[in-house]
């Protein structure tokens, strides 16, 4: 059985430089997938997050698993996030007329911040089965629910300046 792979045609924005270029995103080997997860964990770790023994030794399905703090991995030192996202882009090719199977990228090849975004979004839906863009507008979505359950069950104002709860007659002035 061969590797998984799949073609990503950049359709938005409008106004985008790299509108209409296709790109091809093939999965790591089984063992590269494994370090990479592995080390974006202790990437994770570095930056503070608690990350549960069994999740260390999982590689990428690991890392899935922990993608609610994925800005934490983020966090974490520079030259090591640095290398993980760098090697993310060892996955994609482009797709030219003079090049239909796809060559290596070159800086060039991507003029979009945006662009840069969406094809790490799917290196990693490709290897662990889903989109962390989506995963994080459900969170985002799940948890703005929570709060205006929240709000609407709280009898506090929340027009009050004080941030603890108190009234202004509870307040002590500062004395020294």
């Amino acid at each position: 059985m061969s590797r998984k792979w799949k073609d990503v045609e950049i359709t938005s924005p409008e106004n985008s430089r790299d509108l209409g270029k296709t790109f091809r995103i093939r999965e790591m080997s089984a063992t590269q997938g494994e370090r990479w997860g592995m080390r974006a964990l202790g990437c994770a770790a570095k930056a503070g997050v608690r990350i549960p023994d069994e999740m260390l030794t999982a590689g990428m399905a690991g890392f899935a698993a922990l993608l609610g703090t994925v800005g934490s991995f983020l966090a974490g030192p520079r030259d090591e996030v640095e290398a993980l996202l760098k090697e993310m882009f060892d996955c994609v090719l482009i797709i030219m007329p003079a090049a239909p199977e796809g060559r290596v990228l070159i800086d060039e090849d991507i003029e979009e911040i945006a662009t840069r975004m969406t094809l790490r979004d799917e290196v990693l839906e490709l290897h662990v089965g889903f989109s962390i863009r989506a995963k994080s507008l459900e969170a985002l979505a799940l948890y703005l629910e929570w709060m205006q359950g929240q709000m609407s069950s709280s009898n506090t104002p929340t027009s009050s300046p004080q941030s603890d709860g108190s009234s202004p007659a509870d307040m002590q002035p500062w004395s020294s």
